[in-house]
């Protein structure tokens, strides 16, 4: 939770958010809180999650910006990593509220109460979504805030990029295509693998292959590639006994 590793913060997160957000909604709904301020509320978070994390961030900046997580003694990687962490947990918060927000959603249509037509909660939660990456295109959202910076920029367009791209993709329904259902079989073994691949396969080719260099040091080269590798191998091993682990 607190330790100078930063890599695996999600998975401790993960457990203390969906127990926080299945409890409040649960209790909302006790108390006759409808789906829709339910959602309202939910991307209110996301808002709201996105603001405080960049505030906090700008605030602290210089406390770690420059230091090397290989460098110096263990108690200073710790301390200066160890806060990495907490900034994860913050930096996941709006997360969640967008989570809330298209899960309630889906869940208020599935309940079949009236016939929604093109005017959906689902198509609802995607508009917000495309109109707040737009805001952010256009106008670059955080110009002339007072005592907020560019770290706010970022996390609103990963954020709210994020919640197009889940929130675009359950507009589609119906049956999932057979290799499509397959490949997402590999998730897990690529997410234990890429690592590996990245750092041992990757700079392999980067030496050898010409053109695989000037492929993996590209914008989004290096994710494309290392993606690519990894699942084939995943594809591979999932022929072999390992199939059971991966």
């Amino acid at each position: 939770v607190s330790g100078p590793s930063v890599h695996l913060w999600f998975l401790p997160f993960v457990f203390v958010a969906e127990v926080v957000a299945v409890g409040v909604v649960r209790g909302l709904q006790r108390w006759k809180v409808s789906d829709g301020v339910l959602i309202a509320g939910g991307l209110g978070v996301a808002v709201g999650g996105v603001w405080v994390t960049g505030a906090v961030y700008d605030a602290v900046w210089g406390r770690f910006v420059g230091m090397s997580m290989y460098g110096g003694d263990y108690a200073e990687r710790s301390a200066v990593w160890g806060w990495t962490v907490v900034k994860s947990w913050l930096f996941g918060v709006a997360s969640v509220g967008c989570g809330v927000a298209l899960g309630r959603a889906l869940a208020w249509e599935s309940r079949r109460e009236k016939r929604w037509g093109w005017v959906s909660p689902r198509r609802g939660v995607l508009g917000v979504a495309l109109l707040a990456v737009g805001v952010y295109g256009v106008t670059g959202w955080v110009g002339g805030v007072p005592g907020v910076s560019g770290q706010v920029g970022w996390q609103w367009w990963r954020a709210f990029g994020a919640l197009v791209l889940v929130a675009a993709a359950v507009q589609v329904a119906g049956r999932t295509p057979g290799w499509l259902a397959g490949v997402s079989g590999w998730t897990l073994g690529i997410y234990v693998l890429h690592g590996w691949v990245n750092v041992r396969v990757v700079p392999v080719l980067d030496r050898w292959v010409p053109w695989f260099a000037e492929v993996s040091t590209r914008p989004g080269g290096r994710v494309l590639v290392v993606w690519v590798l990894t699942a084939a191998l995943v594809a591979a091993l999932r022929r072999t006994p390992v199939r059971r682990v991966l």
